[in-house]
């Protein structure tokens, strides 16, 4: 039992260590040095604390697959000399990062089993001081509160990369303690669709504290999705929006059918208008697709799908995880260090198609067991996490495996729930 309260502590930690990314190596200075994120080493300690496990089996299968696809991935390019890493870290990082994402998510599956409130409780304060930290970041890049000189030359270097312009206006996007706004709005939105949905299901005995807690957490939560200023976290949030209302519609045809073309409406509307935009900001592509986010995405999906005619092998096991930079690197546009920013993109190219199976599988169980608790709340939820993390530098981040771990989580496992003292 003292072990198993080590472990429920040593998880709490590890929720509030989810804002914690690598973008402290560059606020602090720590050049040289292997990130690996706070969380998913307590993560592991307290999957070896619990006696490993493993709460849902499809994860292992992908996990064999990616460390398959390295091995393999080995044998069709060698590391860029430009990696700075030796071959073995390059083959194998991704898929031990990858590891530990799983092994986060089985143990955020066990914890919601057992204290599902627990759970709640404190990413909402985690959710609160990160909010609050990327509010007095976000004042200081008005110069309305005092910084350190080492955060103030931080600062100054992100405004150059992530301020929008609004006419004559610049609006600077809240990315708090990540590296960019898009992964910080990630982070509040997998929050939010946490607490939404917590919130929603009524069949759930809650608690005031937990209620109030989960409140806040969903305010702090949707401002910093908002505040994010990415279009696929808005495209999401109204996503995830127009699915609960639509749960919430009634049962008649005609009011769902009315809700459903609005959400079709809005979003081809919005859509259209972010990538008009993208189109006016960025330069005509002339051979070179650096500069900005549309033409350096269009570039990685043209030239992801050459690879696989290139490396014909590729198509069923992939290139490797994480070697998409090494041929990329090839063009002399890229460092070998660069993705492709396209999620179903990197699962496409690096796992193949057999990988693209296993993972689409996994996310297949996940949405039936959100569906089946949630309703079409639950579906549009996961698909809202989706869209969130489509778009990303890279897709494996500890709030939206926990948000995956909550949906699967939502329809109890048929032996009793034991519950801490």
């Amino acid at each position: 039992m003292a072990r198993l309260k080590l472990a429920k502590w040593l998880y709490a930690l590890a929720l509030l260590a989810m804002p914690l990314s690598y973008a402290l190596k560059d606020l602090f200075g720590l050049v040289g040095v292997t990130w690996i994120d706070p969380t998913l080493i307590l993560g592991l300690i307290v999957f070896l604390l619990m006696g490993f496990p493993i709460k849902e089996k499809g994860p292992i299968w992908i996990l064999a697959f990616a460390f398959v696809s390295a091995f393999l991935g080995a044998f069709l390019l060698r590391t860029s000399p430009d990696r700075a890493k030796s071959a073995l870290y390059v083959y194998y990082v991704e898929p031990a990062r990858l590891a530990l994402n799983i092994i986060w998510y089985w143990i955020s599956i066990r914890m919601l089993t057992l204290d599902k409130k627990f759970v709640l409780r404190w990413l909402a304060i985690c959710v609160g001081w990160e909010f609050s930290v990327a509010a007095y970041l976000y004042a200081a890049f008005y110069d309305l509160v005092p910084v350190p000189d080492a955060v103030k030359l931080y600062l100054e270097v992100f405004k150059a990369r992530q301020t929008l312009s609004w006419g004559n206006f610049e609006i600077y996007r809240m990315a708090g303690t990540f590296i960019e706004s898009p992964p910080f709005g990630l982070f509040m939105f997998c929050s939010l669709v946490v607490f939404v949905l917590y919130l929603s299901d009524s069949e759930r005995m809650q608690d005031k504290k937990s209620r109030t807690l989960a409140v806040l957490g969903t305010i702090c939560a949707f401002l910093g999705t908002v505040a994010s200023l990415s279009d696929q976290m808005l495209i999401a949030l109204l996503i995830l929006g127009f699915a609960i209302l639509f749960a919430f519609a009634g049962r008649t045809g005609f009011a769902r059918k009315i809700l459903l073309s609005s959400v079709v409406a809005v979003l081809a509307l919005y859509i259209a208008s972010a990538l008009s935009a993208k189109n006016k900001t960025e330069s005509a592509f002339s051979g070179d697709p650096t500069g900005g986010s549309f033409s350096e995405r269009s570039f990685h999906a043209r030239y992801g799908f050459k690879l696989l005619l290139e490396q014909p092998a590729s198509i069923v096991t992939g290139i490797g995880p994480g070697r998409y930079g090494d041929y990329a690197a090839r063009t002399g546009f890229f460092p070998p260090t660069v993705t492709s920013q396209f999620t179903l993109l990197d699962w496409i190219v690096e796992y193949g198609s057999l990988g693209l199976m296993l993972i689409g599988a996994w996310l297949f169980r996940i949405g039936s067991h959100a569906f089946s608790r949630f309703g079409i709340a639950g579906a549009g939820a996961l698909a809202a996490l989706l869209i969130a993390n489509m778009f990303q530098a890279n897709w494996m981040w500890e709030s939206w495996f926990l948000a995956l771990a909550f949906l699967y989580a939502s329809v109890p496992a048929p032996e009793r729930e034991e519950q801490w003292a």
